[in-house]
């Protein structure tokens, strides 16, 4: 593999991941669409209240024990009185998201099946299971890039959001065929009422505060010089820390929807790793080519010639902060246990680690994959 070909790589995982982590709209201000509704004593019952079609007892079936009772929420998940869809908020952060279409749903599914392949009737989640699924519904469909279920009967159409969910798919079908059929007689429930004192998805944080100079020198073994640079506003921040000797390292955090984060993360560097020709995958455990792709066909492994190459690809590979192992290929590996609730290495280049909905990402260039894991474990006490 070339220097250039590695800085295309880096390239489009840094532009693709930048956009599944588009910055969500800030909670709604006082006076914003039912903020006051949500601030009043007594909020109006409503017939089409999309918290009417699905039980907090099912839901937890998916997501355990929740934290709140099901609540009426905007589109990004913060709770308002007449908000489109249902939150169901689990204790650990995870959640899903229901919106309901109760006139206009045919519409809805005719523009789905105009989107061609992103919106198919297959359904694949992100380790390339395909589910063929039953439900009570005239028809359906996957967005597995926003990890989307649509699910229409007559013209009501129910779209599950459960990115953040442990079994998208599964999930979404069930929760989704209970709606449909509770459509004629929906619950007596009045989600916006919940939404009243509802909690809120967190804002923003200090990510220097997760780290301390300390903990990477005990860690490293080298000492961190200066202060911690704090950047980013708002839901994304980060912490750059200047190590002697070393590249920096850098701490970023997205303080919501952490777990979304996440699993576009994943789709999005196991596309780019899958559709590069020659590159390899390896499993960060055990450093073995999850391709046959991974050792030039003919070529022993232990050729002195061969080990010689390889080690100068994984040398130049870790300026760019990309992990690989002895035979080239990418560490990418999505079952990373640890004090996290979800963590991953993406496509060599990046430590991803999830807890309390809170998303945070160690490079490499500074670390190896051990240090790295040492390090967020440290991160996910002060979460």
């Amino acid at each position: 593999m070339t220097h250039s070909r590695l800085v295309v790589v880096i390239g489009v995982a840094t532009v693709l991941a930048a956009c599944t982590r588009a910055k969500s709209p800030e909670p709604g201000a006082p006076g914003a669409p039912g903020q006051e509704a949500a601030n009043a004593a007594t909020v109006p019952a409503d017939p089409h209240d999309p918290c009417g079609l699905v039980t907090q007892a099912e839901a937890e079936k998916w997501l355990g024990p929740l934290a709140h009772a099901p609540f009426r929420a905007d589109d990004p998940g913060n709770p308002v009185a007449d908000g489109k869809s249902c939150k169901f908020l689990g204790q650990d952060g995870r959640y899903i998201l229901m919106e309901v279409d109760w006139t206009n749903g045919t519409i809805g599914m005719k523009a789905m099946s105009m989107m061609g392949g992103l919106v198919g009737k297959v359904f694949t989640d992100d380790a390339g299971k395909t589910d063929t699924l039953e439900g009570g519904w005239d028809e359906a469909r996957w967005l597995g890039a926003g990890s989307e279920f649509f699910a229409l009967k007559g013209d009501v159409l129910v779209t599950a959001k459960v990115a953040a969910a442990k079994d998208p798919i599964p999930t979404a079908a069930d929760l989704s065929s209970r709606a449909l059929g509770r459509v004629a007689h929906p619950l007596a429930y009045n989600g916006g009422q919940a939404a009243v004192n509802a909690p809120r998805p967190r804002e923003t944080g200090d990510a220097c505060g997760l780290l301390t100079t300390a903990d990477i020198e005990a860690v490293v073994g080298a000492p961190v010089e200066g202060a911690p640079t704090p950047s980013g506003h708002g839901p994304d921040t980060s912490c750059l820390y200047h190590i002697k000797g070393s590249p920096d390292l850098k701490l970023e955090v997205s303080w919501r929807h952490g777990f979304e984060n996440f699993a576009g993360g994943k789709l999005v560097t196991g596309t780019v790793v899958n559709q590069s020709v020659g590159l390899p995958g390896a499993h960060s455990k055990t450093g073995e080519s999850t391709k046959t792709e991974g050792l030039k066909q003919g070529a022993p492994a232990e050729d002195p010639g061969l080990k010689k190459m390889m080690g100068v690809l994984k040398g130049l590979a870790k300026t760019q902060g990309i992990a690989m192992n002895d035979q080239g290929g990418l560490v990418h590996d999505t079952l990373i246990a640890g004090p996290w609730a979800e963590g991953a290495i993406l496509g060599g280049m990046s430590f991803v680690a999830v807890k309390n909905d809170v998303s945070v990402t160690l490079g490499f260039q500074a670390l190896s994959i051990d240090q790295a894991k040492a390090l967020m474990a440290k991160v996910m006490e002060k979460l």
